[in-house]
């Protein structure tokens, strides 16, 4: 009898458990233009430039490259000289939350990357095949001093 009680109450557990997995509701996706841009414009330091193990360029410093994603979808990269003097490249960019691209399309080139963002404080930028940009770009936010 005491086994009976146990097999119908697992059975009931079991049922409300498949019940709730399968009730169809939908899932919300993730946005990653916020976590981009913030809202309005970010400051992204180019730490490091690697071809796939091997790290081509590292920037420790304020000397290197920054991107700027604005939330409008406009990008700029240079140097902070360079983007303080208007003569930062300017390009457009475009996130596919979906699948987890990032696109940067410059006047004279196309990046094309799968991203990850790695901690709070990171951004990895993989190639894919139809990048005009063969290196994994890691980005971090400008730093606090």
């Amino acid at each position: 009898m005491k086994i009976n009680l146990y097999f119908k109450k697992l059975f009931i557990f079991v049922g409300l458990l498949l019940s709730a997995c399968a009730t169809g509701v939908p899932t919300e996706k993730i946005d990653y233009t916020y976590a981009l841009c913030d809202g309005n414009s970010k400051v992204w330091m180019l730490k490091s430039v690697s071809n796939g193990e091997i790290v081509v360029e590292e920037n420790l410093d304020l000397n290197g490259d920054f991107l700027i994603f604005y939330l409008s979808g406009k990008v700029i990269k240079g140097k902070l000289i360079d983007i303080s003097e208007q003569k930062g490249k300017i390009g457009a960019y475009e996130i596919d939350n979906e699948n987890g691209y990032l696109t940067i399309e410059f006047p004279t080139e196309k990046w094309d990357f799968s991203f990850e963002f790695s901690y709070e404080d990171r951004l990895v930028l993989y190639p894919t095949t139809k990048s005009d940009n063969v290196q994994t770009l890691e980005l971090v936010p400008f730093p606090e001093f």
